[in-house]
């Protein structure tokens, strides 16, 4: 009877053993760590370029004293090059991302026009020569957009505008017989609204891309003439622009 007892005790500790290592053999399952959701939220830099296309209307207005004003009107179409820098802060809430931005560009829009009819020297022959250059952009925006997938932001923007834009008039030749050059310029701040839309995508925690569409319209810039040297006695006038801009562009962001 021990002998039975103390064989089937020795089979029960045996079988455990062996239940305890099959169960160590066993496929081991450990739950995956989950993905990060890309967060739009934080303070970001970088930098864009691209094209801008200038549509501007000028008007020349010479006024001769108790005769007649005399006037000279053309429009402009430009293609340049901007580039700059922007820095901005975003709010996500769900999908719904808010923010705001600022940036500074560097054109190199220039147009011009001459003219055989100078309006400040009617009927003293020469030619004049009507020019704008808008040196530089600074925007300050709204964004407000739907995160479409985790790391594709879609939106639009708007707010204000400045640009600074020089007025050049320049009168050259002929003048009875001899040689003249009169150039009168003015560097004008001028204001404006800019709205737009854009996409911007995540790379990778810290950088994205973005591609963006804004159209800007500006408040007229003058260039006011007291006097005209060698001109008729006591004309004044003006040349005034209105541009306006189509902006394209292509940037890169750095999120804090």
């Amino acid at each position: 009877m021990k002998k039975i007892l103390l064989a089937s005790t020795s089979f029960a500790v045996l079988l455990s053993a062996g239940v305890a290592d099959a169960a160590d053999l066993a496929p081991q399952y450990v739950k995956a760590a989950p993905v990060p959701v890309y967060s739009w939220t934080g303070f970001y830099l970088g930098l864009h370029a691209g094209g801008a296309s200038l549509d501007e209307d000028l008007s020349a207005v010479a006024s001769f004293p108790g005769q007649f004003d005399n006037r000279f009107t053309d429009t402009y179409h430009k293609l340049g090059f901007i580039g700059g820098g922007q820095v901005g802060y975003n709010w996500q809430t769900g999908m719904t991302v808010v923010g705001v931005e600022a940036d500074g560009a560097w054109t190199n829009l220039k147009v011009s026009t001459d003219t055989t009819n100078d309006p400040f020297f009617f009927g003293k022959g020469g030619t004049a020569r009507l020019s704008t250059n808008i040196d530089w952009l600074v925007t300050l925006r709204a964004r407000a957009g739907i995160a479409a997938t985790p790391s594709l932001l879609l939106y639009v923007t708007g707010g204000a505008a400045a640009a600074g834009v020089k007025i050049s008039y320049q009168n050259a030749g002929g003048v009875f017989g001899g040689p003249l050059v009169n150039t009168v310029t003015a560097n004008n701040t001028i204001f404006g609204w800019t709205a737009g839309v854009g996409a911007e995508y995540a790379l990778s925690h810290n950088w994205t891309v973005k591609g963006e569409y804004l159209r800007v319209q500006f408040d007229n810039s003058t260039l006011n003439l007291a006097t005209i040297p060698n001109g008729f006695a006591g004309v004044t006038g003006r040349v005034r622009v209105s541009p306006d801009l189509d902006i394209f562009r292509l940037g890169v962001n750095y999120k804090l």
